[in-house]
């Protein structure tokens, strides 16, 4: 049906139990706008929006406030000498589509409790899927067309075989599936394009890909910056 919303997240500590979390936890490339770019935006939040753009089409215009709650981290560990942070903690932006869809958009490493929380809400006219990869082998999903006295999601185990990518599989085992059989599809995927000449998108994807997700992130760059809702190129 048509589409209404997307909330997308990435959520993470990064690296150990505190993470980033931890005032004491050393800078590193990260940190440094120079090297990176920026912080969670660029190393979390170009994933949210590459799974929009597929999901939801092309987003339009941004709005979008970014905070570096730590602005000072140690050098290395164990060091009493310490660098400035020149990068954000977290982004949130909301999103215009050109389909007329609204979207907000979260990045995030100072979320105690996620590991790798990349997940998103989508809702339309006939219905709502959730997701996140925490938790890879579901799909929430509802639909309109269920009985009244049904209404609700409904927790799909996305393992059978007439699921994507499931008929190279055991089928119907029940069994979890990992993040490496992601990478283990997406390079069958690319090599099956390469060999038979099909099209590596929608599902893989392309340089201008990657060039639309940057298009994307510098918008939002320059709204946090200003204040502003900005338009992407």
């Amino acid at each position: 049906g048509r589409l209404f919303h997307f909330r997308g997240v990435y959520h993470s500590v990064e690296m150990g139990e505190e993470g980033f979390v931890n005032p004491n936890e050393p800078a590193n490339w990260h940190m440094n706008k120079d090297i990176a770019g920026s912080g969670a935006l660029h190393d979390l939040g170009t994933h949210v929006l590459d799974m929009a753009r597929l999901l939801m089409g092309e987003p339009v215009s941004v709005s979008a406030a970014s905070q570096t709650f730590i602005k000072e981290r140690p050098v290395s560990e164990g060091s009493n000498e310490k660098c400035k942070v020149t990068v954000d903690d977290a982004t949130v932006a909301a999103i215009k589509f050109a389909n007329g869809a609204l979207g907000t958009f979260e990045a995030s490493w100072m979320t105690p409790g996620r590991k790798d929380y990349l997940g998103f809400e989508i809702n339309g006219s006939q219905g709502s899927l959730r997701f996140n990869v925490e938790n890879m082998n579901e799909l929430e999903v509802y639909s309109t067309q269920d009985r009244r006295d049904l209404v609700g999601f409904k927790n799909v185990l996305t393992t059978a075989k007439m699921h994507p990518t499931m008929d190279r599989y055991w089928p119907y085992q029940g069994t979890a599936f990992g993040w490496e059989y992601s990478f283990i599809n997406q390079t069958a995927h690319l090599v099956d394009s390469i060999i038979n000449e099909k099209p590596i998108e929608p599902i893989g994807p392309t340089f201008y890909d990657g060039y639309r997700n940057c298009l994307i992130m510098d918008a939002i760059l320059r709204s946090a910056d200003k204040g502003t809702w900005e338009t992407i190129p």
